[in-house]
């Protein structure tokens, strides 16, 4: 995908198509400011963080939040699709 991620100060992350020069979507999931956000280099996945203390991975192809799993050990499922 031809696109980059920003997080404006509210509480939002934007998928932007850069050759287009549009934006493909805007998602919430955080209270507070998002300080990071990558994306995966070969998963359809990104992956922001907040001062809310939450860490929010987010699905690429269908532009949602992922829902989150328990995790407790190493061996657990983070991510259910």
């Amino acid at each position: 995908f031809p696109w980059i991620l920003s997080a404006p100060d509210d509480q939002t992350l934007w998928f932007w198509d850069f050759q287009k020069c549009t934006c493909l979507s805007l998602l919430t999931g955080h209270n507070d400011y998002i300080m990071c956000a990558a994306s995966h280099p070969s998963e359809n996945l990104a992956v922001s963080s907040s001062l809310d203390q939450t860490v929010c991975i987010w699905d690429t192809m269908g532009l949602k939040k992922k829902q989150m799993g328990v995790s407790i050990g190493f061996d657990s499922p983070l991510v259910k699709d």
